[in-house]
């Protein structure tokens, strides 16, 4: 669909989600995320409260606005959840039955990875990774992963939190266009979210990131609770916002569909591409799981590529 004509049908949908869009989940719905937190995930009552609100809020937009087009995703099973101190899965009822290894002890630092994926019409893969180390080094990861047969970023979200504080909080709809150029219809209301929310000094990209994050990336390090909390508001109200395109966004056709399909695919794989370059991740995964293991997990759960 081209830019002016899924503006113009986004303008004739409801208002309130697409010019102003407010990020949280409907009202009648927010007491009930609030108590439920991270409902059965594993890993619930031991990540920061901001991870968690993250984890609910998003969980809850999915579930919101995809309804019955909102499926699971099959995640191999045993990555599903990873501890790396029970790589062998003796215990797999609960991880707490294991006792923590002492710094001196082989193991040290333990860390854990519990991770949840969907599908829908319109995205393949939508994935949801949180990961606690023994360390007091938590972690959030987001991607939505379109099918290659729509036109639609793919959206980034990754926060990392160190002894309780947020150091790196990340939030990017990474184009699918070589020039990182995102259609001006999705932009505008992303530059309307920015304004909204103050969202703090802007961190260096590294160089694996810089040619798939778009000229709207966020990259920060909250330096107060007020940044922390517009960063947590701007994240869940750019995933509703890029959920509801999704919702009715329709499939690249017509004129030139075949060279913006290679163009939509190429940029996938340059995406999938450039984050397995990102060594930081590699190291801390090979240190705990081993390289075999961390490389299936990077290429086969967080970074796959299909087509």
């Amino acid at each position: 669909m081209e830019g002016e004509e899924m503006g113009a049908r986004m303008e004739r949908e409801d208002k309130n989600t697409f010019r102003k869009p407010e990020g949280a989940v409907p009202l009648d719905q927010e007491g009930a995320l609030d108590a439920l937190r991270m409902g059965t995930w594993r890993l619930r009552g031991h990540t920061c409260s901001q991870i968690e609100a993250l984890v609910a809020q998003i969980e809850g937009a999915w579930r919101t606005v995809f309804g019955s087009d909102f499926r699971l995703y099959q995640l191999d099973r045993d990555m599903r959840f990873a501890d790396s101190i029970d790589m062998n899965k003796d215990y797999p009822s609960s991880w707490a039955e294991l006792m923590d290894p002492t710094k001196d002890e082989p193991g040290y630092p333990r860390l854990m990875l519990e991770n949840r994926a969907y599908q829908t019409r319109v995205f393949r893969k939508v994935h949801l990774e949180v990961g606690i180390r023994q360390d007091n080094i938590q972690i959030l990861h987001c991607t939505m992963y379109p099918r290659l047969e729509y036109d639609l970023p793919i959206l980034s979200i990754d926060v990392v939190s160190v002894k309780d504080r947020i150091t790196l909080a990340l939030a990017d709809p990474c184009p699918v266009n070589a020039d990182l150029r995102l259609p001006e219809f999705y932009a505008q209301p992303i530059r309307e979210m920015q304004e909204r929310y103050s969202l703090g000094k802007a961190r260096d990209i590294p160089a694996w990131a810089s040619s798939i994050l778009s000229p709207l990336a966020v990259v920060t390090s909250p330096a107060t609770p007020e940044e922390v909390g517009n960063f947590i508001k701007y994240a869940i109200t750019l995933v509703r916002y890029h959920t509801e395109v999704g919702r009715i966004i329709d499939p690249v056709s017509g004129a030139g569909a075949a060279a913006r399909l290679q163009t939509i695919r190429a940029a996938h794989k340059h995406y999938c591409t450039q984050n397995l370059r990102n060594l930081k991740t590699r190291r801390m995964l090979e240190a705990s799981f081993g390289v075999e293991w961390s490389d299936k997990y990077l290429r086969h759960i967080m970074f796959d590529f299909e087509g």
